[in-house]
């Protein structure tokens, strides 16, 4: 049984990534990937899951080296976890 609250609380809690995996979950050949990227912690628990869309010319650059992925992934992290 849920039971509902008089009013919200706001719990702020600190969550340090040191690892990430990632997925792709769907492909629009030529054009555009969707990578779902989680984010883990020491432990390897997921603390945040974000999905990227690469596209244009990130997708054009992609090719079939699985390390330009990884690579654009770490760069993008700081403007991503904002």
């Amino acid at each position: 049984m849920i039971i509902p609250l008089d009013s919200p609380y706001d719990i702020i809690s600190k969550q340090t990534i040191t690892s990430f995996t990632y997925r792709v979950t769907d492909v629009i050949l030529f054009e555009s990937a969707t990578v779902l990227i989680l984010f883990l912690d020491e432990n390897e628990n997921c603390v945040r899951t974000i999905q990227y869309v690469v596209e244009g010319e990130e997708y054009a650059e992609w090719s079939d080296d699985d390390q330009y992925i990884v690579d654009l992934i770490i760069s993008k992290i700081p403007d991503l976890l904002k």
